[in-house]
């Protein structure tokens, strides 16, 4: 799918690309209120070539990565408050979430981005969140087992709707013991997809006896001899 550049113009100003489906994508993996600030926002990283962000609620993590007319002289990286995210993603998204969007900054640790459902000279100024965000390199495994693992079907669920957000209405889940299971979109989509969720730990043992009323009626028991 052909991405829309409104900010062409803008060439030699300092920029950092993305879109509106990737931040809203990645906003959906995002913590949600967690004591640690830095988890409710999206971090991105970006080179002259390419984009990336990050999200993650401690128990998943998104990685997307595309490629981007990055206007930067050296890496870049930001975490931008999920507040914000909410604001530029917001209003009708019919015909905008290819469109690509310039993050520029205003000034140490400030930066702006275009609300387009507001028009495209309508632009959001922020402060990024200071804080480390987690080194998603340390949590990509390099390779998966195929050993089932216990996986929580709302985090699953939220993983789906980031493909469908990139335009891949399906998933598939490369099972990994007791490290993160790989989340992949099964379509093609624009952007590198990696998606981890954490398998489901408990200590106590999962308990179940069987109802009476499962068991065969002794009518039934009595007719079969």
């Amino acid at each position: 799918m052909n991405m829309l550049n409104l900010n062409e113009s803008k060439a030699t100003r300092p920029r950092v690309m993305t879109t509106r489906a990737a931040l809203k994508a990645a906003l959906r993996i995002a913590a949600k209120k967690d004591i640690r600030y830095y988890l409710n926002g999206v971090s991105i990283e970006a080179d002259s070539e390419c984009t990336r962000l990050i999200a993650t609620d401690g128990h998943s993590m998104l990685i997307l990565q595309h490629q981007a007319d990055n206007q930067v002289d050296g890496p870049v990286s930001l975490i931008v408050p999920g507040d914000i995210v909410r604001q530029v993603i917001a209003g009708p998204a019919k015909g905008l979430q290819r469109v690509m969007l310039d993050l520029c900054p205003e000034g140490a640790g400030i930066w702006s981005i275009p609300l387009l459902h507001l028009g495209d000279r309508t632009r959001l100024t922020f402060a990024q969140i200071a804080g480390k965000f987690p080194d998603w390199r340390r949590v990509v495994p390099a390779a998966v087992t195929g050993k089932a693992a216990q996986l929580s079907p709302a985090l699953l669920s939220a993983m789906n709707a980031a493909a469908a957000d990139l335009g891949s209405k399906h998933t598939t889940v490369s099972h990994n013991g007791q490290s993160p299971a790989v989340i992949r979109p099964e379509s093609h989509i624009s952007e590198q997809f990696i998606g981890l969720v954490m398998p489901m730990r408990d200590a106590a043992p999962n308990e179940w006896a069987a109802p009476t009323w499962c068991a065969t009626p002794k009518n039934s028991q009595e007719q079969s001899q």
